[in-house]
């Protein structure tokens, strides 16, 4: 198992199915992200921001993956 998948699977049977299906990132955190993005498609992100908008990929991705054993277990 891949640490995504366990992590994913820890937070798909620790969280409440409700309360990870509702969870989002706040305004402030989803514009900053897409400034990121805007940065890197320009060419001026930093190495710095680059890691972090890979951070939050690899965070969208994990839950993801939690939402989908959470929505396969209820089926």
């Amino acid at each position: 198992m891949t640490p995504y998948l366990l992590l994913a699977d820890f937070i798909a049977t620790h969280i409440d199915p409700e309360v990870l299906a509702n969870f989002k990132a706040t305004e402030e955190v989803h514009d900053h992200f897409y400034d990121l993005l805007e940065k890197e498609k320009l060419g001026r992100a930093t190495e710095a921001e680059i890691a972090e908008i890979k951070q939050f990929m690899s965070i969208e991705h994990i839950l993801q993956l939690a939402k989908a054993k959470v929505e396969q277990h209820a089926n």
